[in-house]
């Protein structure tokens, strides 16, 4: 969704038609996409600039609002279609060898839904005739006569408690197996204080009915901005004490996902007094406090992502969680000197978008760590177990210290807009096998000699084997080479596959950069060449057919495997806005 809207930005630099598309899909997605800060920021610009009349009129999609008709759809919460649904049902029949009809499903379906409220005050009065699977009369078995273990099955796969409802409503077996249900998942989209009340009662009626709950997710979504001191918190304390303690006893799981933070909560320690064999908590969009956070052993997964917490150097979280085995910090702000100091860590997820003087981890079994973050004064990372680092910086001045310890380092991705300034401090690093480098941007002001090249790449990692070049490093590679000629790689013997994301800007002169490699590199056996495809975007369904790519990729491709018919060679497209696209595996002359 970033990038869609994104290049609705970029495709409107030059029309003014685009323009005001890109700035209205911008103000309808900012409520809806909670988890993007960057829309709820830009949403409060364009308010400025434009006018609340403006902004009401994306938000509510009123006529000639400009939004992008896409992004509605993409963004919508309409339910399956009927197709979709027969689909599921009948995969589910077929793997139990049940003969069902769909037909008579499809006839009540095609009928309009009743609205979720209007279920839940309903409940105890609609007629129960109604059945998902069919009538009795028209089908060759009746629901009543299915396993229980099937029917408890059926809704243990639908991802929102809203359908269970639907179900339970709809059929009468369906609501006798329902308490044996042990998970609720309810999204709210709170557009009026009015539909508080009816949220706080379909949520706790849920809770009452449930024999065992071991997995609560609730997600509280608004339309429109409410600005009330008495707007709904899914993190405030009261609320919490009503449903907390009718679980506390069999919870393993919870995710709260709020809308704002901007009330402090103390929902982390209320957690810690009454669910004490929980597992995995994720907490979103929340403003929290420790005091009083108590110890949770059992806790081995936890996630805190836009969250406002009141730890400045993540003291109470290293005592209160010692056994976390899976931590992710995203866009967490009000931390001053943080360090993370767990003994059983093993893998580590942190996003620091704000400047902070130093970071610390010392996680002495930490496997898989993905660290990204401005530039820090101090960065110290003592992981000795570490294989798995994906490093996003914009710079560091003692990247040496950082590494130097690391003995267990197979698979290395490196990210920066100083990429080169940063290989020109790294230390030797023998063990590293599978080697990403992606300089994102060329950085403004490098110096000659904080260029990306090929040597330097190959001096820090000597025994790569895998080699993957992200497109703006390999163009930092070619500007190198414009500079100082083409590089002497000494023959990378040890260098076995490589991948290089390219735009053919100029196919013979990148032809020529990629020769240059291909020569020296005399140990490859595979290599992959994704190119920039042409028109790609989001509004695109696909990319372009596989049998028309263009004279230019057809020429670039078949002058490529004439030179080194040795090789095996792997072709497809790239775009900024889609996942690779593999033309062709394997191919060799």
């Amino acid at each position: 969704m970033k990038k869609e809207l994104a290049h609705l930005l970029e495709a409107g630099q030059d029309r003014t038609a685009r323009i005001r598309e890109a700035v209205t899909s911008v103000i309808f997605a900012a409520p809806r996409c909670s988890d993007i800060p960057e829309l709820v920021d830009a949403k409060k610009n364009f308010t400025a600039k434009y006018g609340k009349e403006f902004v009401s009129a994306a938000i509510e999609l009123r006529p000639d609002c400009g939004v992008s008709r896409m992004l509605v759809e993409k963004l919508s919460a309409v339910a399956p279609d009927v197709q979709t649904k027969v689909k599921v049902l009948s995969a589910v029949a077929k793997e139990h060898s049940i003969n069902w009809d769909p037909t008579s499903f499809e006839e009540k379906e095609s009928k309009p839904p009743d609205d979720l409220l209007k279920f839940h005050e309903d409940f105890k009065t609609l007629d129960s005739s109604f059945s998902l699977l069919g009538s009795r009369s028209n089908t060759e078995f009746s629901m009543d006569k299915l396993p229980h273990s099937l029917l408890l099955q059926i809704l243990s796969r639908l991802d929102d408690s809203a359908d269970v409802a639907r179900c339970r409503v709809a059929s009468k077996a369906f609501s006798t197996v329902f308490p044996g249900l042990r998970s609720i998942n309810l999204k709210w989209h709170i557009n009026s204080r009015s539909t508080v009340k009816p949220f706080q009662a379909v949520f706790l009626d849920l809770i009452s009915k449930l024999e065992t709950v071991e997995s609560v997710c609730i997600g509280l979504g608004n339309p429109i901005d409410l600005e009330s001191d008495d707007d709904f918190y899914l993190t405030d304390g009261d609320f919490a004490k009503v449903w907390l303690p009718r679980v506390s006893g069999s919870l393993k799981s919870l995710s709260i996902s709020d809308d704002h933070d901007q009330r402090q909560s103390n929902i982390l320690p209320l957690i810690s007094v009454y669910c004490h064999d929980l597992v995995n908590l994720k907490l979103k969009c929340a403003w929290l406090s420790v005091h009083n956070l108590n110890p949770m052993p059992m806790l081995t997964s936890l996630t805190l992502a836009f969250i406002r917490l009141e730890d400045a150097n993540l003291n109470e979280l290293n005592k209160c969680f010692p056994n976390l085995q899976v931590l992710n910090l995203v866009g967490v702000i009000g931390l001053k000197d943080p360090k993370i100091h767990l003994l059983n860590l093993k893998t580590c997820l942190w996003a620091v978008y704000t400047f902070l003087p130093s970071l610390t981890l010392i996680t002495p079994n930490l496997v898989t760590l993905k660290l990204e973050c401005t530039r820090p004064t101090a960065l110290r990372v003592e992981a000795p177990m570490l294989s798995h680092f994906h490093l996003h910086l914009t710079g560091l001045n003692h990247i040496g210290v950082l590494l130097k310890k690391f003995e267990n380092l197979k698979t290395f991705w490196l990210e920066s807009f100083h990429i080169g300034s940063l290989l020109s401090e790294f230390p030797i690093i023998k063990t590293v096998e599978n080697l990403t480098v992606d300089s994102r941007n060329k950085a403004p002001g490098d110096a000659r000699h904080s260029k990306l090249t090929l040597r330097k790449v190959f001096s820090v990692f000597p025994n790569v084997s895998s080699l993957c070049i992200k497109s703006s490093a390999w163009s930092d590679i070619q500007t190198s080479m414009d500079l100082g000629g083409l590089e002497i790689l000494d023959g990378r013997k040890g260098l076995k596959t490589i991948c290089i994301y390219l735009t053919l800007v100029d196919p013979l002169l990148t032809f020529a950069y990629v020769a240059c490699l291909l020569d020296q590199c005399v140990g490859l056996s595979d290599v992959s060449l994704l190119i920039l495809g042409k028109d790609f975007g989001p509004e695109s369904e696909s990319f372009m057919p596989c049998k028309d790519f263009g004279p230019e990729y057809e020429s670039f491709t078949s002058k490529c495997m004439v030179c080194w018919p040795r090789l095996k060679w792997r072709w497809g497209l790239w775009s900024e806005h889609w996942e690779d696209y593999w033309i062709a595996d394997g191919i060799s002359i």
